[in-house]
Formats: C-alpha cells, structure tokens, sequence
C-alpha cells in the first residue's frame, strides 16, 4: 500500500512539470543549452567506436574532478533491454516506503530534463541545476584533451551523482543507459551484482538449451510430430 502511494505520488510530480523551452528561468534554460550542445557535434559511427574504450576514463575524470560524489551513496544499477525505468521507479518507491531517502536517475524523460534525477520522486528543481552547473563545467573545462569531450548522458549523470551527493541521499537507484559495459553509470559502485545470484540459474538453462538443440534442435524447427511430444 505505501509503495502505491509512493508511486503515485511521483506521477503526479512529474506530470506538472512544464515543457523544457517553457521553464521561466533563463538560467536553467541556458544550463540545458550546453549540457545538450555535447550531442550536436557531429561523429561518425568509426568515430564513435574509437572513442568508446576512453568513455569509462574520460568519465572516471570528470568525477574525480568533482570530488567523486559516486563514492559518497551506496547505489543499485539497473540493467537491461526492457523494464529499467519501471524497476527503478519500484525499489526507490520500496526504499522511499522504508523512510529512506532514493535517489533515483532514468533516462530517457518524457516532457522535461529533470524529470531524470528526482530525489524521493520529486524531480531535481531549476535551482539546483543551476548551481551544480557551475562545477560541472569546470570539471570539464579540466578534462584532458586526449580524452575528448564528454557526452550529453556523461553530463546528465555527473549532474545526478553530484545531486545525489549533496543532498545525502540513502541510496541511488540508476538506470544504466545505452553504453553497456562502456556506460557513464558504471562508475558507481552498486551493492551487489545480481548477475552473480542467477549465474547457477543461467548456466543451467544454456545447459538445458544445450541439450535440446542437440536432441533435435530449436522446437520451433523440428517436425510438427517431435514439437507435439515436446509440448507435452
């Protein structure tokens, strides 16, 4: 019941955010100006794969350059191909029900930037975009050039680990984005892998799948006879 009304409370908050291009703050307007300019730059998809091995170091450094706030909170990382955000949305509402303060960081957002980092599911206010810019951008001015420039979702995450830091949160729930192993929320350290839990049950299945193809292959391949006896 308390989780529902978690849930329920966090829709509502975000549903009453405005449109971007609508926030009456020019200053948060123009924060948002720069933190998206990282996407305008054109790249190749060559370009893009040789920059990938430096993804992890080049956000390593803008995160010791503010201090490593991803040190500060212990976190979960959600990953995966679909259901991250309704995950992460479930255990900050369980962790928020628990009297703790969630941290929680999805992307992509549906109406406006913010709603990607909400503390205790009200999405972080136009004030303190603006004063995390500040050090932000430092930070970045800082990073070596062999590293190149970093990212729109490398910003938002700094932006994120940053908030999280600040404000004390209990625990960060981060939804991991497109990078996979190469992706900027990998540089914080999660409570634990759920991976290593369901290896014994993973393994098991590819042994199980292992010996069905070679007993006759995928099911959807074998004779409608043999897919009738394996139904059974």
């Amino acid at each position: 019941m308390e989780v529902a009304k978690q849930q329920r409370a966090s829709q509502g908050s975000l549903s009453s955010l405005p449109l971007d291009a609508a926030e009456p703050d020019s200053r948060y307007r123009a924060v948002l100006d720069w933190v998206w300019s990282f996407s305008e730059r054109p790249r190749t998809q060559d370009q893009m794969a040789a920059q990938r091995a430096a993804k992890l170091d080049r956000m390593r450094a803008l995160l010791l350059a503010l201090g490593q706030p991803e040190t500060s909170f212990p976190c979960v990382l959600v990953a995966g191909t679909k259901g991250k955000g309704s995950t992460v949305a479930m255990i900050s509402a369980c962790v928020q029900a628990a009297g703790l303060r969630a941290g929680r960081y999805t992307s992509p957002h549906l109406v406006n930037w913010r709603e990607r980092t909400c503390i205790d599911a009200r999405p972080i206010s136009t004030q303190a975009v603006i004063a995390l810019a500040e050090p932000i951008r430092d930070a970045v001015d800082r990073l070596s050039p062999g590293l190149g420039q970093p990212t729109t979702f490398e910003v938002g995450t700094a932006f994120a680990l940053l908030y999280f830091a600040r404000e004390r949160v209990d625990l960060g729930v981060l939804e991991v984005g497109t990078g996979g192993r190469f992706d900027a929320t990998n540089l914080a350290d999660p409570l634990g892998d759920h991976a290593d839990q369901l290896r014994p049950h993973r393994d098991a299945w590819q042994h199980a799948r292992v010996d069905r193809l070679a007993q006759g292959g995928h099911p959807a391949q074998r004779p409608a006879g043999h897919r009738s006896a394996s139904a059974r």
